[in-house]
């Protein structure tokens, strides 16, 4: 029985072929503004995720590495993704506002 196992097999094994070897996908180049960070007196925006029309806007009192305060008094924490500082002025939810040092008025 273990003869006929091994003449079944056999064929099916010669048939495999190593798959082709891809290339990974080239790296985007960096944006024009990575490295973007947040300077004291300038005005940041974004657009509302549920209305076109609604714009935020925050202007930059003073600053620290991690922290900005804005001239309205909110104190928000600064992350950066992709080299671009960005603030969330209304807290993290799913679809919050998120403001990049790169949209600068």
């Amino acid at each position: 029985m273990i003869a006929i196992l091994k003449t079944a097999i056999a064929p099916a094994a010669a048939n495999l072929t190593a798959a082709p070897v891809r290339k990974p996908a080239p790296v985007a180049a960096p944006a024009a503004n990575a490295g973007a960070a947040f300077e004291v007196g300038r005005t940041y925006w974004t657009r509302s995720i549920c209305d076109h029309d609604c714009i935020h806007r925050i202007t930059i009192a003073r600053r620290t590495a991690k922290t900005i305060w804005t001239e309205c008094g909110k104190t928000l924490r600064i992350n950066s993704w992709r080299g671009v500082e960005q603030v969330k002025p209304f807290g993290s939810y799913s679809m919050c506002a998120v403001i990049g040092a790169d949209r600068a008025e």
